[in-house]
């Protein structure tokens, strides 16, 4: 089975703050010297990855080949904690591996598949050029470790037939849990166990 990555896209959406929270920059300005005047534009930047897998079925007789599209939208507040986890290490002195940016996508966002995770990181400059497999092997590691496990879904009744559409087994869907993230959280170096 192949996956694509069919987009990988951080956007630049513009945002306009209201009249109330300039004002308060303002005021706030007032107490702090040789600071610019605050602007009423402010950025969100949101990643969108889209990926897609093969699928097909028999109808008929004959086989049908398709690909469906999974979109997994990074909202700009998530996008800023996944930075935030990054450059604490970065000022600490450390540097940043694949393994590490893997699990500050785990803290992030809890569910991870190995091509989403990919797509997002690649649309960072460290990471333009990672390799799915790379972030297999770091997904592999946390997985070992004890931070992430994998989610299996048990088989539901398929519908009766023509509603119902085999698919092929498709990537392992991770999660991180809760209690695992905040553990990593609360401590100063969440990079390390």
């Amino acid at each position: 089975m192949s996956v694509n990555i069919v987009r990988a896209e951080r956007l630049r959406i513009p945002h306009y703050l209201n009249s109330d929270r300039v004002a308060k920059l303002k005021i706030f300005k007032t107490r702090i010297t040789e600071w610019t005047s605050p602007s009423n534009l402010v950025y969100e930047t949101p990643v969108i990855v889209t990926v897609s897998y093969p699928r097909e079925r028999l109808v008929e007789g004959r086989k049908v080949v398709w690909q469906e599209e999974l979109v997994k939208d990074h909202l700009h507040p998530q996008v800023v904690q996944f930075e935030d986890l990054v450059s604490q290490k970065k000022v600490a002195g450390y540097k940043v591996s694949v393994r590490d940016a893997v699990l500050a996508y785990a803290l992030t966002f809890r569910w991870l598949r190995k091509s989403v995770v990919t797509a997002f990181l690649s649309v960072f400059p460290e990471w333009s050029d990672i390799k799915s497999d790379t972030v297999g092997e770091s997904l592999s590691r946390l997985k070992t470790e004890g931070f992430l496990t994998v989610v299996t879904i048990p088989p539901a009744k398929p519908l009766p037939v023509p509603y119902y559409i085999p698919r092929p087994p498709e990537e392992s869907l991770y999660f991180m849990p809760e209690t695992t993230a905040e553990k990593f959280l609360v401590k100063g170096k969440w990079w390390e166990k």
